[in-house]
C-alpha cells in the first residue's frame, strides 16, 4: 500500500529514530502511526501556506503546485499541504515546539511499540515529557526541542542532534522524503513525497538546503 505523505507529518520524529536516515545532506550536520487526511481549513497569510515561495515549491516537487491549509487530526499543527497524498505532494509544517511536544505522547508510544526506547536515561526522559504533556502541562520551548534531539540520538547513537533527513518508509522503498528541525524553540518539517521518488543525494541535498533557508 502506498505511504500517503500527507499523513506522516506528526509521527515522523518516532518514524526517522527506527530508520536510516540520510546525513549528508547538504545544510544538515544530521542533524506514528498512519494518520487521516488532513481537512482543509481557510488560508490565512501568515499561515503556513506563507512559509515556502512558489518556486521553492516547484524545485522540491518539479511541479507547479498551490497550497492548502491544513490541520493534522490527532495533533492540531497547521500545516500546508501541496499536490495530493496519493501523488506528488509537499507538506510543510512550523510551529513552536511546544505546540509539537503535544504530540509527544503518541510519539513515545510509538516508539515503545518498536522497540527503540533501549536507552534507559533517554527512554526515562521522553516518558518524564509525555506524563507532562498528559498531565496538561505547556512544554517548555527549549525543552521540547532537547527531546526532539534525544529521539534522534536513540537512532544515531549521536547527541546533540537538532535536525534530520530520512526516507519513509526506508530506503529501499522510499516513498517520502522529509527533513526535520528543532532549532531556537521552532519545530519545522518538510516532507516530499511520490511514486517516482528516488534516493539520490541531490533529492536529500535539496530538503536539506530549504530547511536551512526556513528555519
Amino acid at each position: 500500500m502506498m505511504l500517503r505523505w500527507a499523513a506522516v507529518v506528526i509521527m515522523l520524529a518516532a518514524i526517522a529514530a527506527c530508520d536510516g536516515s540520510d546525513q549528508s545532506a547538504e545544510g544538515g550536520d544530521a542533524s506514528r502511526s498512519t494518520v487521516r487526511s488532513p481537512a482543509a481549513v481557510p488560508q490565512a497569510e501568515s499561515g503556513p501556506c506563507s512559509i515556502l515561495e512558489p518556486e521553492t515549491v516547484a524545485k522540491l516537487t518539479g511541479e507547479e503546485l498551490v497550497g492548502t491549509e491544513t490541520v493534522i487530526p490527532g495533533s492540531d499543527l497547521p500545516s500546508c499541504a501541496y499536490g495530493r497524498p496519493d501523488a506528488t505532494g509537499l507538506q510543510v509544517s512550523q510551529v513552536p515546539a511546544s505546540e509539537w511536544a503535544r504530540a509527544l505522547p503518541g510519539l513515545v508510544d510509538g516508539l515503545s511499540d518498536s522497540g527503540a526506547l533501549g536507552d534507559p536515561g533517554l527512554r526515562r526522559q521522553l516518558e518524564e515529557g509525555a506524563r507532562l504533556i498528559e498531565r496538561g502541562s505547556t512544554m517548555p520551548p527549549e525543552q521540547a526541542c532537547a527531546l526532539f534531539s534525544d529521539m534522534l540520538e536513540l537512532r544515531s547513537g549521536v547527541a546533540g542532534l537538532d535536525r534530520d533527513i530520512a526516507y519513509l518508509p526506508d530506503r529501499e522503498d522510499p516513498q517520502a522524503v522529509t527533513a526535520q528541525a528543532c532549532i531556537d524553540g521552532t519545530f519545522t518539517s518538510l516532507v516530499v513525497g511520490g511514486p517516482d521518488l528516488e534516493v539520490r543525494p541531490d533529492v536529500a541535498t535539496t530538503i536539506g538546503k530549504v530547511l536551512l533557508e526556513i528555519i
